[in-house]
């Protein structure tokens, strides 16, 4: 085993969590992973592995995710304060 899959990755506190941006959004909503995956296209289980974060969504599949949920992904460059 790598020494790196031991250690977690941390990000910076500004950049989101698409994991567990998608997972609270779907919890607003009251979806389940199923209907979230059937609206989006997909396969239940590929909802799961995104947010459990195991796997990183390209941009494409995260747009279809959002738009099942009737939202849309915005990306954002900001100056740095």
């Amino acid at each position: 085993m790598c020494y790196h899959a031991l250690v977690p990755r941390r990000r910076p506190p500004s950049v989101p969590d698409v994991a567990e941006l998608v997972r609270s959004a779907r919890a607003e909503r009251s979806i389940g992973q199923r209907e979230l995956a059937r609206l989006a296209g997909m396969k239940q289980p590929a909802i799961s592995r995104l947010e459990r974060r195991h796997s990183t969504p390209r941009l494409e599949v995260l747009s279809r995710v959002a738009a099942a949920m009737g939202l849309v992904v915005e990306i954002r460059l900001v100056p740095h304060r």
